[in-house]
């Protein structure tokens, strides 16, 4: 098995129309008691004996003691807790605001950070638009160069949505005079959620994926890697396969990974953030013991059984049935995304706490 913790240290100085996590304004996490959760879970985690990743959410650069936070928390545990394979999201707003940027991005070095990701939603109208908050597009393009500046490969992340497609030229305009710079297009994902089910009307359908063929082949990007998960994961493509589905072999199948979250005030949550489906106790307040034998009995919660009690969905002819004949071709990441959106769209309920 393998466990991803994420600390929620801060929120976020956006609200992200795709944002599974639930992105958006939080207090930040007391230094003192941040300290006492990583002593415990360097106790904690060891005695797992797997592989673990210590994270932070949500914003990491809007706590005002980050520094400290990334110098503690890579001294306490660093074999959970590495810069090294992240590619270290954010918006760049609250790091421009900051005046302590130079001791910061030196504590990301001594932390093994190399690169950081700057997503794209449109033009500066409708990428502004897309996260709520007016500083969001000048601050990518400002933060670009303080990160280059001080050795960081940047790596843009271009969010899959309308505007994005309409807006394509404009941006690349935009950011066609950086060099050394990489680029993907990331698919939203869909989870039962209603920040996801009020995205679906941004979600781009497959004949608007193909106004960007041949479009691609800028910032080292992939251009066949992502049509053929467009011509995989559209519903059309997707949607013959539903009458033969097998709810709890797929889950059984899913990968072996479990998230947890740790919020602002200690409280352990199985689930990822926003995502949550078990409170397990206060980090602080629960012995070590009880804590390492709550996180021990829950399963891997990567895909199906993260979101709904496996043995009350409907079968699979019934949900095929229900949904035939489709109005849409949205476009997902993969099959799941299509058919937890189908699950909602019949009000299928789910195990998410508070949902």
């Amino acid at each position: 098995m393998k466990y991803t913790f994420e600390i929620s240290i801060s929120g976020c100085n956006t609200i992200c129309k795709h944002c599974y996590v639930s992105g958006g304004p939080g207090k930040n996490i007391d230094l003192q008691i941040y300290k006492k959760i990583i002593e415990k879970l360097s106790v904690i985690l060891p005695q797992l004996k797997s592989e673990i990743d210590v994270t932070l959410g949500n914003e990491q650069f809007k706590h005002p003691y980050i520094k400290e936070i990334i110098e503690t928390t890579y001294k306490t545990i660093p074999q959970y807790f590495s810069y090294e394979k992240s590619n270290l999201p954010t918006t760049g707003i609250a790091l421009m605001n900051r005046d302590d940027k130079e001791q910061v991005l030196s504590a990301l070095k001594t932390a093994c950070a190399k690169m950081a990701m700057l997503t794209i939603h449109g033009n500066e109208r409708h990428h502004n638009m897309m996260v709520g908050n007016n500083q969001g597009f000048l601050s990518i393009v400002s933060v670009i160069k303080l990160f280059q500046n001080y050795g960081f490969h940047v790596h843009l992340n271009f969010m899959l949505n309308k505007f994005l497609i309409t807006d394509w030229e404009e941006i690349l305009s935009t950011f066609s005079s950086y060099h050394d710079i990489d680029a993907h297009i990331t698919i939203p994902l869909y989870l039962p959620i209603e920040r996801l089910r009020n995205f679906q009307k941004y979600r781009a359908e497959y004949n608007e994926c193909m106004q960007l063929k041949n479009k691609l082949s800028v910032f080292s990007m992939d251009e066949k890697a992502f049509f053929d998960k467009v011509e995989k994961f559209n519903e059309r493509s997707i949607f013959p396969l539903l009458s033969d589905w097998d709810f709890k072999q797929k889950n059984i199948s899913q990968p072996q990974w479990s998230f947890f979250n740790i919020d602002q005030n200690g409280d352990l949550y199985y689930g990822n953030v926003g995502l949550h489906t078990k409170y397990l106790g206060n980090i602080l307040e629960t012995s070590e013991q009880e804590l390492l034998s709550a996180i021990q009995k829950k399963s891997a919660n990567y895909d199906y059984s993260a979101y709904y009690n496996i043995d009350t969905l409907p079968l699979a002819k019934d949900l095929y049935a229900n949904i035939f004949p489709l109005n849409s071709n949205y476009v997902f990441p993969d099959m799941e995304g299509a058919i937890y959106y189908w699950l909602d769209k019949i009000n299928t309920p789910t195990i998410l706490l508070n949902r």
